[in-house]
């Protein structure tokens, strides 16, 4: 089951600026003189910020979370998840929102996300593995 990213005003600037700069960079590049690697490097800015946006998502699959941000794509065994609780850690994190949940698992790992449909992701997740502790804060 496949759940999107919760985007928020704050994360969609640190993505959105960026992409408008390059473009306006693109433009008086090709306006004043014609430097290709400044246009490529752009380009490749571009996508890959824009990557970023339209490509993070999460999929609960058969045995592993799947999580997707841009180019980047990690798997973890639900098995090995222990817990879920709330965060706002404003630290880098395939969350394209503030308001986050942190998934711990193998022991001491974390990793932050933010699906849309929070309480169905808890819910698919602990169906399969009903060991994981839920933050009751999550509930709120």
């Amino acid at each position: 089951m496949r759940f999107s990213s919760r985007k928020d005003i704050s994360m969609s600037l640190l993505i959105w600026i960026p992409i408008f700069l390059c473009l306006g960079t693109i433009y008086a590049t090709i306006t004043t003189q014609i430097s290709i690697l400044t246009i490529l490097l752009m380009l490749a800015i571009i996508v890959l910020f824009s990557s970023f946006w339209f490509n993070t998502h999460y999929t609960i699959e058969k045995k592993h979370v799947k999580i997707s941000y841009g180019p980047i794509t990690k798997r973890i065994l639900i098995s090995e998840i222990t817990a879920i609780r709330k965060t706002k850690n404003p630290f880098t994190a395939p969350a394209l929102s503030m308001q986050r949940i942190e998934l711990t698992y193998d022991n001491y790992h974390t990793v932050q996300i933010s699906p849309k449909e929070t309480q169905r992701f808890i819910m698919e997740l602990t169906n399969k593995n009903a060991e994981i502790q839920v933050d009751a804060a999550l509930f709120k």
